[in-house]
């Protein structure tokens, strides 16, 4: 009994200098590179995969404010056809889907909140907020406002390097053309639908 607990306090004693020896302190400008996919969860689904850089301050332990900017690769909706069509008596809905291939290119803030001191293992909240363009399409036809909130853990390698991986929500406007024919054959209505589209996001990055 009286080894088990030296052998406890002895390992307790090591991974707290362990943690205090990896412990950064400085503050100042920091970059980060990240990689990632958002997987979509409503009704369209996007999916979309991305590579990120982001340079900021770090005001001290806990804070840190930067921008970013990103390029992705995404199969974005560019229509949907929706129309009622009557066989035999049974009515039914149907409805087409067309997309094109798009490179998003987001532009955004980001703030990031560390609960505890940045050490070993430290989790953190994120915050990232702007406007996403495409490679594709003219600057009037963007894809529109970004936000993505998530959760995280950085993991301290060196003083000026460490691993970090988050989970998110991401929400990505988008701009949909849209034709429906819900009534009389004849009776279409085309027009434009502005969106908002939901997905799950998985982030892994290195800051130095």
């Amino acid at each position: 009994m009286k080894t088990m607990k030296k052998l406890l306090l002895t390992t307790i004693c090591i991974f707290g200098l362990t943690f205090g020896a990896n412990a950064q302190t400085k503050t100042g400008y920091e970059k980060s590179v990240e990689v990632g996919t958002a997987i979509g969860i409503d009704k369209y689904r996007n999916n979309t995969y991305s590579i990120s850089m982001i340079n900021g301050y770090r005001l001290n332990q806990y804070l840190f404010f930067g921008v970013g900017i990103a390029v992705g690769y995404t199969n974005a909706i560019s229509l949907v056809k929706i129309e009622d069509v009557k066989v035999l008596d049974i009515s039914y809905r149907t409805e087409e889907i067309l997309r094109h291939k798009s490179l998003p290119i987001p532009v955004f803030l980001s703030a990031k909140y560390n609960f505890i001191k940045a050490g070993a293992l430290s989790p953190f909240l994120r915050l990232n907020a702007g406007y996403t363009f495409d490679a594709y399409q003219y600057i009037k036809d963007a894809p529109g406002i970004t936000l993505e909130p998530s959760v995280g853990l950085d993991m301290s390698i060196t003083d000026k390097l460490s691993l970090y991986a988050a989970i998110g929500f991401n929400m990505q406007q988008q701009n949909v053309s849209m034709i429906k024919n819900v009534g009389k054959m004849e009776d279409w209505k085309i027009g434009d639908e502005r969106m908002m589209l939901n997905s799950i996001s998985v982030r892994a990055g290195v800051t130095f």
